[in-house]
């Protein structure tokens, strides 16, 4: 892609730049008031509160402890492993 085709796509929301609709449960998780966000700036946030958090097992760092927040977004699952996160947010974003 040259920059002008990829400020093009970013300013037509495209691609990895598609706002999704945030639901509810997810805006409480991630911390923000905005209606819309791409999935980038959700899962940045999801890690960023995870860590805020403590929430990831000291012993397998690709488990999470899920906390009420995000046991809300995730099915009330205990634990989650990090790659299967990415399916659990898409509940979360509709476009």
């Amino acid at each position: 892609w040259t920059e002008e085709e990829r400020l093009a796509a970013r300013e037509a929301g495209k691609g990895i730049w598609r706002k999704y609709a945030v639901s509810p449960a997810l805006q409480a998780l991630v911390g923000g008031r905005q209606q819309k966000m791409t999935r980038f700036e959700v899962v940045r946030r999801v890690w960023a509160y995870v860590k805020d958090n403590g929430l990831q097992d000291e012993t397998d760092r690709f488990r999470i402890r899920c906390d009420e927040r995000m046991k809300a977004v995730f099915g009330n699952q205990p634990e989650i492993r990090a790659f299967a996160a990415g399916n659990g947010l898409s509940a979360g974003l509709k476009q």
